[in-house]
């Protein structure tokens, strides 16, 4: 943005000086198309960055399109950057082609020791829609010395992220150490009575991205039914809040998270007879559990006593 007011300003000089020669509508059009340019130059990394890794494929836009896995018409797309599946289980069992449209959903720029850096974010729906389809997220960072030329630094791309062929869209930019930042966003799913999520942290460590993962909740308790007898042990309703820990030391330039439980794990009838209710064994009321971060292993590390959050 710098480099675009510097060359706006340089330009309005240049006008000015030359203003005795030129009609004023001319030099109007000519400054216009001008910033016009800049703009589009200063932008066009995006754009770049999907043509050179996930070029457009028609046949996928086909597929994508096709009132089977994407019947609404405002998920229908004009053009397909496409990313085909990694493994070759993941295949369509009739031999359909398999893979992902991406699109850009979010960007950062930040300040470093040497310079800026940049990031690019871009999710993936799968061309397919079943429960069981994940989405694809490509993350790709950029350094720069001066935020004008931007060169390639490290990049993540992965598949099994969301549900129904849909990635996650929504996502936060953190600063997870002195200059280590992260993209986070929540995934979760539920089946068979119960319900889980989890925070999903694409940390940026200066030498590669890596994926970490830290529980965000799970409940098989409805407030209507409850949970059946049999499973009383069992029935848990747990929400779980993360903060950064700037304030203790960091591991591998990385600082510890906080994780604040709130609700209850188990169930246990009280009282005798027809009296008798199910009331929770164990509660949280903000309970703090410090998660350190492995630097050899690139994750968060659940800590000794912190709760079992599922039914397995």
């Amino acid at each position: 943005m710098m480099f675009l007011r510097q060359m706006f300003a340089a330009f309005v000089f240049f006008i000015r000086e030359v203003s005795m020669y030129f009609p004023r509508s001319l030099l109007v059009l000519s400054a216009f198309a001008t910033v016009q340019a800049l703009a589009a130059d200063a932008d066009s990394l995006a754009q770049d960055t999907l043509d050179k890794h996930f070029p457009e494929n028609a046949e996928a836009l086909k597929v994508f399109n096709d009132d089977d896995n994407h019947p609404a018409a405002e998920d229908k797309l004009k053009s397909c950057h496409f990313a085909p599946v990694k493994e070759v289980e993941n295949a369509d069992s009739d031999g359909g082609l398999e893979g992902y449209c991406l699109r850009l959903v979010s960007e950062k720029v930040v300040d470093v020791a040497a310079g800026k850096r940049r990031y690019l974010l871009f999710a993936g729906d799968n061309l397919h829609t079943p429960h069981s389809a994940p989405g694809m997220i490509a993350l790709f960072a950029f350094s720069s010395a001066d935020g004008k030329d931007w060169q390639p630094a490290v990049q993540y791309q992965e598949e099994g992220f969301g549900k129904y062929g849909l990635a996650p869209t929504e996502w936060q930019w953190q600063r997870f150490g002195k200059e280590v930042w992260g993209a986070t966003t929540f995934t979760g799913d539920a089946a068979w009575g119960g319900s889980w999520s989890s925070q999903v942290i694409l940390l940026d460590d200066g030498k590669a991205i890596h994926a970490t993962f830290v529980p965000s909740g799970f409940s098989n308790f409805s407030e209507e039914d409850g949970c059946e007898p049999e499973d009383l042990a069992q029935c848990m309703d747990v929400q779980v809040k993360s903060a950064v820990r700037e304030d203790l030391p960091a591991v591998g330039n990385v600082y510890p998270l906080e994780l604040s439980l709130d609700g209850f794990i188990g169930m246990a009838k009280v009282g005798k007879g027809k009296n008798a209710k199910p009331k929770p064994i164990k509660t949280f009321k903000g309970e703090k559990f410090i998660w350190l971060f492995d630097a050899d292993k690139h994750t968060y590390v659940e800590p000794k006593g912190f709760p079992k959050m599922s039914e397995e």
